[in-house]
């Protein structure tokens, strides 16, 4: 009975994140060590990538705000995150290239159209969706496009392009994680400070 209450405590303070329900969803059993329990996992080479790319993303970000950095900030704080990862020497080579060849196209593809107005690392805690369970999340960016706060998520990828029935779960080598985490963001976001955004 103590395990039993303890692991409902436990429940209760996490919450459920979108990670976490489709952990629960692969295995119930990932979801309870890897999210409940909270033992590290391994890392890989494309996940300390997409961390890299994520924390370089933020800091560029940050920064902004005020001016933008350019290009060569953006290349420069990923090489300092990647340099912190416990990554094999031909891995981390092989994923430095990739960095420096696609963050300077994403600048360039995409640097006009980026607004200051934007929530960085926007976390949304203790969404209460049915009695004592609360949802959460943190979305890597949300662009602010109006002053009826209407917003565009953003949340970065560093796999390849996906189609919209990948994306949806409709081929047989998807599962619809993309889709749940879309409208677990929106569930968020329209629930949070009663719709703002």
């Amino acid at each position: 009975i103590q395990d039993k209450e303890f692991l409902n405590e436990m429940f209760r303070k996490y919450g459920l994140s979108v990670t976490a329900l489709n952990n629960y969803l692969e295995c119930p059993w990932k979801y309870f060590y890897s999210n409940l329990v909270r033992i590290p996992e391994a890392s890989n080479k494309h996940l300390m990538y997409g961390n890299a790319v994520h924390q370089a993303l933020k800091d560029f970000f940050d920064r902004f705000r005020e001016a933008d950095p350019g290009p060569e900030y953006l290349v420069k704080r990923f090489e300092e995150e990647l340099s912190h990862q416990p990554i094999a020497e031909e891995d981390y080579r092989e994923v430095l290239a990739k960095g420096r060849k696609y963050l300077p196209e994403y600048y360039n593809n995409y640097h006009e159209g980026w607004g200051k107005n934007f929530l960085n690392e926007f976390k949304v805690d203790g969404i209460e969706v049915a009695p004592d369970i609360k949802i959460n999340g943190k979305i890597d960016k949300v662009e602010i496009l109006d002053t009826a706060n209407n917003v565009n998520v953003v949340d970065y990828k560093t796999g390849k392009p996906k189609t919209r029935n990948v994306i949806a779960g409709k081929t047989a080598s998807s599962d619809g994680d993309y889709k749940r985490q879309l409208v677990f963001y929106n569930l968020l976001l329209n629930k949070f400070n009663d719709g703002k955004y």
